[in-house]
């Protein structure tokens, strides 16, 4: 540059120094910007690596839409690279608090992968015990010793779990959930027993894995992802299989299910079959209890009748006697002749009364069959119904009758009435209920069908 040049050049920048230095601090603040971000994003990507490695962040989760099983995790275990492999449980639910409502995640603890810092008091150590992020306890504004309640949206026990109460005696951080800005569902860490591990046929819902790689590696490298992409990829190879194999396994179980249940249906069935022959044997003797009472019935009018002929001769006797003592002779004559027939009445009677009450034990023993009959034939319908007890009869009672069967102490089979309408009447009286008959109907009716 010539004299001139750089004289000009001077005297401009003079005439215009602090345009000149607002592009110097332009350019430095620019600079500086750059260089800061280059630099924070190198901090933030060694800090959060030293992070996760230091809780043993997961590599890899593994979720499926069914329960994992014990076997799937020996597999996941067998695959090449993959280092450990924890099984997690897990259930959303709803918490309430102060009158706010919350959703969370109730999840079991890790014992070496995904491990949570605790912040204040302990790890929970029992089934009851649970810790709480530390963001969802200050949110619901927990604290030690507070009881969560783990409910659903239709207000009761969480699905999953033993119980839905437990007490908080930590609060934590989770490596899940670094972001205190994020929004997602917190969790409630609790111990594997909490959850109902005999409902669930000991599965579970997911499981943490990592993977072989070298000490304090970049988590945010290209180099990583490429392993975890290896193993990934294994991974869904050996998910394939093992869901091909539960898959079968499910069926297997469902056949075994649906033919449990058949043979018990045939059982049923066969009991039923049973009860109706029992209970047409017992119409059958029902029918013989019948004309069993109609022939004492007539023996009984046939008593009843000699007593009252006898009665009458007494008393025409009698009145012979008051004519006068001219016939005193044959008056007396004629009342002994009256008191023996009455002799001979009153033996009768009494021969009477005692076939009656014979007769009606017969009836009552009949009864008691049909009634032992209708429940057993009517399963466990039956043992909802006051059945009647024995019937004693009043053998000098002229109302006495043997026209009525109780069933029921407040229902009775009138014999001048046919069967049909006597068991019609007994079904529509409401002493069963309409469920139970339902149920009886569809049981006749499917074991018609056959």
């Amino acid at each position: 540059m010539k004299r001139t040049q750089l004289k000009d050049a001077l005297r401009n920048i003079w005439k215009q120094l602090v345009s000149y230095l607002s592009i110097i601090v332009i350019a430095f603040l620019g600079v500086a910007t750059f260089l800061g971000i280059n630099y924070s994003d190198g901090a933030l990507r060694k800090n959060g690596s030293i992070m996760y490695n230091a809780v043993n962040y997961r590599d890899l989760e593994l979720v499926s839409t069914s329960a994992f099983s014990p076997e799937d995790l020996d597999a996941v275990l067998k695959v090449e690279g993959v280092t450990d492999a924890e099984p997690v449980w897990q259930t959303g639910a709803k918490a309430m608090a102060e009158g706010k409502r919350q959703d969370i995640n109730v999840i079991s603890l890790t014992q070496r992968v995904n491990q949570p810092q605790i912040i204040e008091g302990r790890m929970p150590e029992s089934a009851e015990e649970c810790a709480v992020e530390q963001r969802l306890a200050k949110d619901m504004g927990w604290r030690l010793g507070d009881a969560v309640m783990a409910r659903n949206s239709k207000d009761e026990a969480a699905q999953f779990l033993k119980n839905n109460r437990f007490t908080i005696v930590g609060i934590a951080n989770h490596p899940d959930h670094t972001s205190m800005s994020i929004p997602d569902t917190l969790y409630v860490m609790v111990q594997k027993d909490a959850f109902d591990l005999d409902a669930l046929d000991n599965g579970f819902m997911k499981a943490e894995v990592t993977i072989d790689k070298p000490a304090g590696i970049d988590r945010f490298s290209s180099g990583y992802e490429a392993i975890v992409s290896a193993v990934s990829a294994r991974l869904e190879e050996v998910g394939a299989q093992r869901a091909s194999i539960r898959d079968k396994e499910g069926r297997d179980k469902v056949q075994s299910q649906l033919d449990e249940a058949q043979a018990k249906l045939d059982d049923a069935q066969e009991q039923l079959q049973k009860a109706r022959a029992e209970l047409d044997d017992g119409w059958n003797k029902l029918d013989e209890g019948d004309k069993q009472i109609d022939e004492n019935e007539a023996k009984l009018v046939d008593g009843q009748t000699q007593l009252m002929t006898s009665q009458a001769q007494l008393m025409a006797g009698r009145d012979k006697l008051a004519e006068g003592e001219v016939k005193l002779a044959k008056a007396e004559v004629e009342l002994s002749m009256g008191k023996t027939a009455l002799e001979t009445a009153r033996k009768q009677l009494e021969q009477g009364r005692e076939l009656l009450v014979e007769s009606w034990d017969l009836k009552e023993d009949a009864i008691e069959k049909i009634r032992d009959t209708l429940r057993a034939g009517l399963g466990s319908a039956g043992n909802n119904i006051q059945w009647a007890s024995r019937k004693t009869v009043d053998v000098d009672s002229s109302k006495a009758t043997a026209r009525y069967i109780y069933i029921t102490e407040s229902f009775r089979f009138d014999l001048k009435k046919s069967l049909k309408s006597n068991v019609t009447s007994f079904i529509n009286s409401g002493i069963i209920p309409d469920a139970e008959l339902i149920d009886l109907y569809r049981a006749l009716t499917m074991e018609d069908g056959k």
